[in-house]
């Protein structure tokens, strides 16, 4: 009796040692995770800390430059305000500079422009405003942004200046940049005549004022790409891969006392427009079907110069370098695919079922277009080859429907002079075998890659 209960309590006591470890193993697990998640929560807790802490130092860089700006007002140094080569030109200010303190490195961006004072609907003075705009972000050693920027603006005014009801004597060129009928900030411009230069992006209204200048002749040239933004072409010279858009940047402007110009640029996001050439079965184009090599030429549908031309595509599906093509975005284009082996016989996306319309939809940012082009039909044996009776009537079908069939049984390449496959008359297998290279083509598309089908027939001794 004792020595059961001597096992019971063995028992009991081996079950509760082995409860003990698994919970021990669970409470390891748990404490596991819950570190994870506090270390997770804690590197997040530093990262925001730091952000906090970089974006306070970066609004007070640009406090501290915005103070030295209203104090030149207070000084009387209105004509020092501004950015040395700017299009507010300035002698202490820069359109990018460092700026260092407490041990830190900050990037600071300053854009100046002139503002219109206005009475009655009329411009009376371009040059009593200044609108400051100061742009301040942290950046490491190796020139990488630690934190999102911080942006303040003001305006000052030149009180004299507005207050002396007289009209500048001065001549003032204002230039617009403009996408599709809306005005575009930040296009990047230069104004130049003789020696001076001043340049300056447009402001949040589109425009970018050059006041305060003498009487003469000026040049105004945009250089969009400042900002990745594309001006509108005026053609295009050269072919692929060696083109470029040939565009009209500058304009000339005459200046007289008193006189204020308006010069107008038409600019928009580029497009780009990746192509993958596909099989009739969805599969990515096998070059060695087509020897003679395949020629590719985009154009500009209702303007009669090319994007590329002759391009000569050997091993590759996806034509890749056209990506880095930019095209303008609004006007209609159509590609065009022949194969060199049948001069004349050509590949036009426009009469086939292809779901791009050759257009671009509006964006606020560049967009690349990317097409799938089935440019050929394949051929597909309903009759699988390999040993069959004789007498079997040999069922080819074509992907997509609708492909006319052209095939030989001689063992020779099939052109369009070959046999064409008849559905209700199809070519049946004759004692000793049969051996059928067919290839699929339709109007509007390439001639497809060739196919073969052996079939055998038993053999009878």
């Amino acid at each position: 009796m004792r020595g059961l209960q001597t096992m019971k309590k063995a028992y009991i006591l081996k079950n509760e040692k082995g409860f003990t470890l698994i919970e021990i193993l669970f409470s390891i697990i748990l404490i596991g995770i819950i570190a994870i998640g506090f270390t997770a929560g804690f590197g997040m807790l530093l990262k925001s800390r730091y952000f906090n802490q970089s974006h306070i130092s970066a609004s007070n860089v640009a406090k501290t430059i915005m103070e030295e700006v209203r104090y030149d007002v207070i000084r009387g140094k209105y004509d020092d305000i501004g950015t040395v080569g700017g299009a507010v030109d300035g002698k202490r200010l820069q359109f990018t500079d460092n700026y260092y303190q407490g041990g830190r490195r900050f990037q600071v961006t300053t854009n100046i422009w002139w503002e219109d004072e206005t009475v009655g609907g009329t411009q009376i003075h371009s040059d009593a405003y200044k609108r400051i705009e100061v742009t301040v972000q942290e950046i490491d050693i190796q020139g990488s942004y630690k934190a999102p920027p911080v942006t303040i603006s003001t305006l000052v005014a030149d009180e004299k200046r507005r207050t002396s009801g007289e009209p500048e004597q001065s001549g003032t060129i204002v230039v617009e940049a403009k996408r599709r009928f809306n005005l575009q900030p930040n296009v990047f411009f230069r104004l130049s005549a003789g020696s001076t230069v001043k340049q300056g992006i447009t402001d949040s209204e589109g425009k970018l004022i050059f006041a305060r200048l003498k009487p003469g002749n000026y040049m105004v040239t945009a250089v969009p790409e400042h900002n990745n933004i594309m001006l509108e072409p005026i053609s295009i010279i050269g072919n692929f891969p060696h083109i470029d858009w040939r565009y009209n940047p500058t304009r000339t402007v005459s200046i007289e006392e008193y006189e204020r110009e308006v010069v107008e640029f038409e600019v928009d996001w580029p497009a780009f427009l990746n192509i993958n050439l596909k099989n009739g079965d969805g599969s990515f184009l096998d070059f060695k079907d087509y020897s003679g090599g395949l020629d590719l030429t985009i154009e500009v549908k209702e303007n009669s110069f090319f994007i590329a031309r002759n391009h000569r595509i050997f091993n590759h599906a996806q034509l890749d370098p056209l990506g880095k093509i930019k095209l303008w975005p609004r006007y209609t284009y159509n590609i065009i695919l022949e194969d060199k082996d049948y001069p004349g016989r050509k590949y036009d996306m426009w009469e086939s079922d292809s779901d791009w319309d050759g257009t671009f939809p509006d964006s606020d940012s560049p967009q690349t277009k990317n097409v799938d082009l089935i440019v050929n039909g394949i051929v597909r044996a309903q009759t699988t080859p390999g040993e069959v009776a004789v007498g079997t009537r040999v069922l080819l079908t074509t992907q997509p429907e609708g492909f006319e069939i052209y095939y030989t049984t001689d063992g020779t390449r099939p052109d369009f002079n070959s046999k064409k496959y008849n559905p209700n008359n199809p070519p049946t297998v004759p004692p000793g075998g049969l051996y059928i290279r067919a290839f699929a083509y339709r109007e509007g598309y390439l001639p497809g890659p060739v196919y073969n089908f052996i079939y055998q027939t038993p053999y009878l001794p």
